[in-house]
């Protein structure tokens, strides 16, 4: 009939009269029972209006829903599923799914086992989870969400977040992972992550520990840390122990064990680099490996298949840096000779060759200058063969010494020549006055002969003279002439 606790069955157990069950409808409050009870739990005062229950062992508040059993539901408008869950008097609109679900929180959900919501609107699915930040959300196993943590969101496990804003996904059983910086991004790594600065993203499989703000770390390796602001960072393979800590910086490390980048505003490159520390700041370094401009297989350190162009380029030449220093004293004007001049076009890429240009070079063939001057001519590690023509300059130096040095002998030989041809003529020109000189006395004779009259004033001076410069002619001046010449 329509009375308050009338449509009822109850059971006892059987011999002892004690009552153990009930199925009942209570027709004022509206509301529903099936199970078993213990004390009041299905008495009027103890039914919420509207509510309810299919279990044993169940309170529920008003407009409440309780299936399976030792739920205490305190809230209106809740429901609880499973075994031993409970919801405040505060948390009203919440609901529990599982096994000893704690919800505290108003308007929050819990799915899974040991759950505990304290924060409102939270959310939390999985095992061992605690979720006491408001509007945060708290998926998978020992997830810790602290009461600051407002509006994070942690999937994965053994993660802990203590500060508001936090994004985190992974994590491992073995390596907890702990975020107490503000509004990060993080893939916890199978290793563990710590992050202590704000405004982050962390990304990986391995263990990194982030202190600065405004970072951006990605880790495949263990122990790796970024300690400044504002870096991009990547560490992979064998890079333990590798370390960003300058500002606005970034650092790539491939199998490079305990390399750092300290300088800020840099870009540092390192493969294969242990230990190497980019300490300055603007600037951009690549330790290890080969650079490609041009090709995906570079054979050297740089190795650029097209043209490259700058104003200045300049070679280390300090005497500091040097060993084994020889003075090339060989006969270089020779091999200089020897060495072919040629104009050459590079084979296309459909010949065979690297680069498809129809430009005209000068220069010389690798493999005809290795023969004379090995030194200048590098194989890479692809079999081609380079040409430093820098190189050259050196034996070519030696063999314009060579030619100054036989030029300056044939002009010493041409002046020694010169002079004594200038000595010659001097002689001549004096030589020639005494002939002219001579010529004149000679024609004074014969005007003596056929007048009897000399032009001169003494015959008899003018005559032993004139013998005299003939002797001197003919017998000692042309020999000593000739001795000179």
């Amino acid at each position: 009939g329509n009375v308050s606790v009338s449509a009822a069955i109850d059971h006892a157990a059987p011999g002892t009269g004690v009552l153990n069950s009930r199925f009942l409808y209570d027709v004022d409050s509206g509301a529903f029972r099936v199970g078993l009870a213990e004390g009041t739990q299905l008495d009027a005062a103890g039914i919420g209006a509207g509510s309810i229950v299919l279990g044993n062992n169940i309170v529920a508040a008003a407009s409440s829903i309780g299936i399976g059993s030792e739920h205490d539901i305190n809230s209106a408008n809740s429901v609880a599923i499973g075994i031993n869950n409970d919801i405040d008097a505060l948390a009203t609109n919440s609901f529990a799914f599982g096994t000893q679900i704690d919800i505290d929180g108003a308007d929050s959900y819990g799915l899974g086992e040991i759950l505990t919501l304290t924060g409102a609107s939270s959310f939390g699915i999985g095992d061992t989870v605690t979720v006491a930040g408001d509007e945060a959300f708290g998926i998978g196993r020992n997830v810790n969400i602290a009461a600051a943590a407002d509006n994070s969101f942690v999937m994965g496990e053994n993660i802990s977040v203590t500060q508001v804003g936090n994004t985190v996904l992974g994590g491992n059983a073995a390596n907890a992972s702990n975020i107490s910086g503000l509004n990060n991004f993080v893939h916890a790594g199978s290793t563990g992550v710590t992050v202590s600065g704000d405004n982050n993203s962390v990304l990986g499989t391995g263990s990194t520990n982030v202190s600065g703000d405004g970072n951006f770390a990605w880790s495949g390796a263990i122990n790796t840390t970024v300690s400044g602001n504002n870096n991009v960072s990547f560490f992979s393979g064998a890079s333990d122990g590798s370390t960003v800590s300058g500002n606005g910086s970034m650092g790539i490390f491939l199998d490079s064990n305990g390399a750092t980048v300290s300088g800020s505003n840099s870009v540092g490159y390192f493969l294969n680099s242990d230990g190497t520390n980019l300490a300055a700041n603007n600037v951009f370094s690549i330790m290890g490996g080969n650079v490609g401009i041009g090709t995906v297989s570079p054979a050297a350190e740089l190795d650029v298949i097209g043209v490259s162009r700058a104003f200045d380029h300049i070679d280390y030449s300090d005497e500091r840096l040097k060993k084994n220093i020889v003075t090339i004293e060989d006969d270089m004007l020779a091999k200089i000779n020897q060495l072919r001049p040629v104009t050459y076009q590079f084979k296309t890429k459909d010949e065979g060759g690297l680069m498809d240009s129809d430009r005209i070079h000068l220069g010389f063939v690798a493999q005809e200058v290795r023969k004379l001057f090995p030194e200048s001519v590098h194989e890479g590690s692809d079999g081609y063969l380079s040409l430093d023509y820098s190189s050259l300059a050196a034996p070519l130096t030696v063999a314009a010494k060579q030619l100054y040095d036989e030029n300056k002998e044939l002009e010493d030989n041409i002046l020694s020549t010169s002079n004594k041809l200038s000595n010659l003529s001097d002689k001549q020109s004096d030589l020639d006055k005494k002939i002219n000189s001579l010529s004149n006395d000679i024609e004074d004779l014969k005007h003596f002969a056929n007048t009897g009259k000399s032009k001169k004033a003494n015959i008899f001076i003018v005559l032993p003279i004139i013998g005299l410069a003939i002797f001197g002619y003919f017998f000692g001046y042309r020999r000593k002439g000739i001795s000179q010449a």
